[in-house]
């Protein structure tokens, strides 16, 4: 387990809080319904932000969980699961530690996986009309996103990944790092927390970028 202070998890909040980007979303969509109806897809638009949101909570669900780790306080399986769902209530620290390794690994890498559908509609350009479903917005990429997903999560066989590993961290400013161990590879996890971080400051560059566009037509 990375050993950090408290503080600097809650500094790096900021970079990765999604929240006012899918603001800008909202907005963007509600602008390009309006000025090129004929471009945007609705549905591929309404599951982008619905992506966006379950981003949000994967990343909220990590933080509060580090959040506890790191300040020594107890854990119960309350912490891990949705208000709807049963909270069992555990009094084995064990437990609940080997429950937050579960936990974190789990949103870790679903957020990965989301964030990458979430490029792809974005980028993937449509095999009848040959658009884009989001006009203006292809060109975004992020970089820590696609390359944990492709080369350490689905495609650890490639020959320049060879990362089998399930050893993760939990902890630390960077947030949880996923196949930790020392195999050679060109390709390592940067953290959840700079990999969101850089997601969140690429995506509101280029929805700035396209309301800025669709707001001068």
């Amino acid at each position: 387990m990375q050993a950090t202070s408290c503080s600097a998890v809650l500094r790096a909040m900021c970079d990765y809080d999604l929240q006012p980007t899918i603001a800008l979303f909202e907005r963007y969509l509600t602008l390009a319904r309006q000025k090129r109806p004929t471009e945007i897809h609705a549905l591929l638009g309404a599951e982008a932000l619905e992506r966006l949101d379950q981003l949000r909570f994967l990343l909220s669900r990590v933080t509060a969980i580090q959040h506890h780790v790191l300040n020594g306080r107890p854990l119960s399986t309350t912490d891990f699961f949705l208000p709807i769902e049963a909270c069992p209530a555990s009094s084995d620290t064990g437990q609940a530690i080997r429950d937050a390794f579960f936990h974190v690994q789990l949103y870790t890498e679903s957020f990965y996986y989301l964030a990458f559908r979430f490029r792809q509609i974005l980028t993937t350009q449509s095999r009848i009309t040959g658009g884009h479903p989001l006009p203006l917005l292809h060109s975004f990429e992020c970089f820590g996103v696609r390359d944990v997903r492709n080369h350490l999560l689905e495609h650890p066989e490639g020959r320049t990944s060879q990362k089998f590993s399930q050893d993760h961290s939990l902890g630390g400013s960077d947030g949880p790092q996923l196949k930790l161990d020392s195999t050679p590879s060109a390709h390592t996890d940067r953290g959840l927390f700079v990999n969101a971080a850089e997601f969140n400051r690429q995506l509101h560059a280029t929805l700035s970028h396209a309301i800025a566009t669709l707001e001068s037509e």
